[in-house]
């Protein structure tokens, strides 16, 4: 995958790549969360505020490109899914109200159902990104991601049933020989 495909919103993107990709983006953040404490340590015991402030705007300008390559490939597997990328809104609303959700949670100190529904949400939906073969064949994002040339159609992606499908019509067929006692009719 090339950079220009990491960052782009257009097409579609297999369930393996996605996983990858989803997976990194999640962890590298802490990477360089924990790299940063390791690092900067020393800034840190100064309490000196100015650097403290400019070390999380640091980190955080490092966040946009992640945060984007996370957008856009999510994005790309609900194209693969064949469903719009908006759907990724709903999803971000979803988040937005389990936060709020906690938050007013910690007030009374115990997790309240709406919490546990939004929370089952946000994990449905992750598993079905991950988890959800893509559409197979082209849909209205694009050509299948998991055909090697564009030439064979969808359906001879999978050489065994086009095998076997070839092998039922060579049986059907009648048999020719050069021998013309046995091409003749009782």
């Amino acid at each position: 995958m090339t950079l220009k495909e990491l960052f782009s919103i257009q097409g579609r993107i297999r369930r393996k790549t996605f996983i990858l990709v989803d997976l990194t983006t999640l962890l590298l953040p802490i990477f360089i969360l924990f790299t940063g404490i390791f690092l900067f340590n020393d800034v840190a015991e100064s309490r000196n505020s100015i650097q403290i402030g400019i070390l999380g705007i640091l980190f955080f300008i490092l966040l946009i490109p992640i945060w984007w390559v996370r957008i856009a490939t999510t994005v790309r597997r609900l194209h693969d899914l064949n469903c719009s990328g908006w759907w990724l809104l709903l999803y971000s609303f979803i988040l937005i109200l389990s936060e709020v959700s906690e938050k007013t949670d910690g007030f009374t100190g115990r997790i309240s159902s709406v919490s546990i529904f939004l929370i089952i949400l946000i994990l449905g939906f992750n598993i079905w990104l991950y988890f959800a073969p893509g559409t197979k064949g082209s849909n209205r994002f694009g050509p299948d991601p998991r055909n090697l040339s564009p030439n064979i159609p969808p359906q001879a992606s999978h050489p065994m049933p086009s095998a076997l499908g070839q092998a039922s019509v060579q049986l059907a067929q009648k048999p020719t020989s050069s021998n013309p006692f046995l091409n003749q009719k009782p």
